[in-house]
């Protein structure tokens, strides 16, 4: 990709010899230059060729000064100390055709994984609550359900991992500090919380229609304790997305989905925490299993509501999800300001 680096890198405002443009032309030139291969077979490969394009020229014609207001004439010096200013420079976080679909796919995913598992919890937890606790359809709906979400968390593990600009992707041992270089300590935190959350919860459903043969004390402490350290988990995780996403501090507001993505995921984990402390202290409460069902069937359903602005979000271009918006901003840096 060292040509599709060259080309998002070219001058300001290049100029073409008469020789050049023979060879553009498909001549050949006494003085041997060449023109960059055309790589739109390969980006047609890569499936992302007309968004890749579209994001690519947005930024360049930033970069070259063709928004509208800008003062002055360009020249490669402004470009420079633009190109350092620029906090979010589209090429930083996507420096080839083939890391933003990464990025494009794995979001995807995310939203989609999220959106099944929190719809199979929600299945389980309204059967729960009208008394099928120990039915098969809601062990099954809550094991898959566990399953896939830890899959969703998982992916967004990916995500921030990937962030530093590599040849290969990371799958278990990152770069821990290459990846604290370009993320925040919310977005790390969190994606790992909500992944170590979801297997630890995925535990307790997995274990919870065996637990009659267990001994009380393992029975606890795989069943009501995993639980409670899940959503004690999800609990941490919808602070981090609430920080990063700057809700407290006006850094994102209810015009932006966003916005009510956080607010239902951080929201959702509430409650599972809530549902934990139900199982693990309400031994003694007369409406333990109200306080239980209800607080996991309220949360799924806010989970299935955060999945789908999530996958509204992806469909806007915004690869982030809530953990890395930095990723959002790239792309708005060039779409944006062309437009100024």
């Amino acid at each position: 990709f060292q040509y599709v680096r060259a080309a998002m890198n070219e001058p300001l405002l290049p100029t073409v010899s008469p020789s050049a443009t023979s060879v553009i032309d498909g001549e050949d030139s006494d003085q041997g230059e060449k023109p960059l291969p055309d790589l739109s077979d390969r980006l047609r490969e890569y499936g992302i060729y007309e968004e890749y394009l579209k994001f690519q020229h947005n930024y360049q014609k930033w970069r070259k000064g063709g928004s509208k207001g800008a003062r002055g004439e360009a020249n490669v010096e402004d470009f420079e100390q633009k190109k350092e200013e620029d906090p979010f420079k589209f090429t930083f976080w996507y420096p080839s055709p083939k890391k933003y679909k990464f990025f494009h796919t794995v979001s995807y995913w995310v939203g989609v994984m999220y959106l099944e598992g929190s719809f199979l919890f929600c299945i389980g937890s309204y059967a729960m609550f009208l008394g099928a606790t120990h039915h098969l359809v809601v062990s099954a709906a809550f094991i898959i359900g566990s399953v896939v979400f830890v899959l969703a968390t998982y992916c967004q593990v990916l995500e921030v991992v990937n962030v530093p600009d590599a040849d290969a992707w990371v799958y278990f041992m990152p770069d821990w500090a290459g990846v604290k270089q370009r993320v925040h300590w919310d977005s790390l935190i969190g994606s790992v919380v909500y992944f170590v959350g979801a297997v630890l919860y995925g535990v307790g459903v997995g274990v919870e229609p065996f637990k009659e043969s267990l001994s009380p004390g393992w029975a606890f402490v795989l069943v009501p304790l995993q639980s409670f350290l899940g959503g004690l988990l999800f609990f941490i995780g919808g602070l981090c997305e609430i920080s990063h996403n700057g809700m407290l501090t006006g850094g994102s507001h209810p015009g932006q989905p966003v916005w009510w993505g956080v607010l239902a995921s951080s929201t959702g984990g509430t409650l599972y925490f809530i549902g934990g402390i139900a199982m693990v202290f309400g031994d003694h409460w007369k409406n333990e299993p109200i306080v239980v069902h209800k607080s996991y069937m309220a949360g799924s359903a806010l989970y299935v509501v955060s999945s789908l602005v999530l996958i509204w979000m992806w469909r806007g271009n915004e690869y982030g999800v809530s953990l890395l918006r930095q990723l959002k901003a790239a792309v708005e840096a060039g779409a944006e300001r062309s437009e100024e």
